[in-house]
């Protein structure tokens, strides 16, 4: 399908744009899709069909693109989904910018000065794919809170809205810490992400109790990720050779 036909399908079911906002959005649709170069109203101009002062004036509108989206969302995705939150460093070199600051940069591998965006996807576990819903800038102050409280409180505020189409929420491992997992679980949210790499993970102690005062005895001894000890796990399923043996037998269908 055409994106001009995709487009005006999902803009037909949003009653309150108007016919000239409907077309500038499925002409700004299929420009995005098609520049190669940095996008900026100059650029638009220049392979565009409306001037710059147009552009500027379409865009001091607004759109609503959480309607958009969920719509999008809706009507192409599978009912397998869960969201995905993942912060961006945006480079910025001004310091009076409203919300700039050190954020952690994925493709430095350090914390640099600049913005943020946080941005929510939703994920399609079946069609193997990710759709973009929101996204807003991170204007979090350092000492007032900690940023992933900041990021939770974020997420909390938009729970009943979220949780519609599905409760389960991923992150990486910088969010797999207790405040923020505390949080968006009493949120309603089923949180899943990984361990950090530094992680210190102890067995329950089962043992018996020395008698006497003092505190009871809770941890065992430190868990080894490649060398679980048994004695502290229950078996619920064990059909990984069933799963690789339909793997192999699908990759021979398709060849």
């Amino acid at each position: 399908m055409k994106a001009e036909t995709f487009t005006g399908a999902i803009l037909r079911k949003m009653s309150d744009i108007g016919m000239c906002q409907k077309k500038f959005i499925v002409h700004l649709v299929v420009l995005l899709l098609s520049m190669r170069s940095r996008v900026n109203y100059l650029m638009l101009c220049r392979y565009g069909k409306y001037s710059e002062k147009s552009y500027r004036l379409n865009f001091e509108k607004g759109f609503d693109f959480e309607t958009f989206n969920r719509r999008l969302i809706l009507s192409n995705c599978s009912k397998d989904l869960l969201w995905i939150f993942d912060p961006s460093h945006i480079a910025k070199s001004g310091k009076h910018t409203p919300g700039v600051g050190y954020f952690w940069s994925g493709c430095a591998g350090s914390v640099k000065w600049g913005l943020e965006l946080s941005a929510l996807a939703i994920g399609d576990i079946e069609n193997q794919t990710a759709l973009h819903y929101h996204a807003w800038q991170t204007e979090w102050q350092k000492g007032t809170e900690s940023l992933r409280i900041w990021y939770a409180k974020q997420l909390c505020s938009r729970a009943l809205e979220l949780q519609q189409m599905t409760k389960i929420l991923t992150a990486d491992a910088f969010f797999s810490k207790k405040p923020f997992v505390d949080m968006v679980c009493a949120a309603g949210f089923t949180f899943v992400s990984r361990l950090q790499h530094n992680s210190y993970l102890r067995y329950a102690y089962t043992g018996e109790q020395k008698p006497g005062r003092g505190r009871r005895k809770a941890y065992g001894g430190k868990i080894d990720l490649s060398n679980l000890d048994t004695a502290h796990f229950t078996l619920l399923r064990k059909d990984v050779a069933d799963i690789k043996t339909q793997y192999i037998n699908e990759l021979l269908l398709a060849a």
